[in-house]
């Protein structure tokens, strides 16, 4: 917390240590479906309602990354 953050995506840091160690470009986009203040985690059922919310929320964190990914 010392730094501002309040935890660290271990895939995202794996990824971002191999990109610097390669002097390659990154980006990381992400998107959590834990509510951990009403005591919800991704391990828990999910309504239809929310199941699709989640599948056009993918959709558009693709795109968007991609659209991104395309500029640098």
């Amino acid at each position: 917390l010392e730094l501002g953050y309040l935890g660290v995506d271990m895939e995202t840091s794996a990824v971002f240590s191999a990109a610097r160690h390669f002097g390659m470009q990154r980006a990381s986009f992400l998107f959590a479906w834990d509510e951990l203040l009403r005591e919800r985690t991704w391990l828990d059922t999910f309504s239809p309602e929310e199941t699709e919310r989640q599948r056009l929320a993918n959709i558009v964190l693709f795109e968007v990354t991609l659209a991104c990914l395309e500029t640098l």
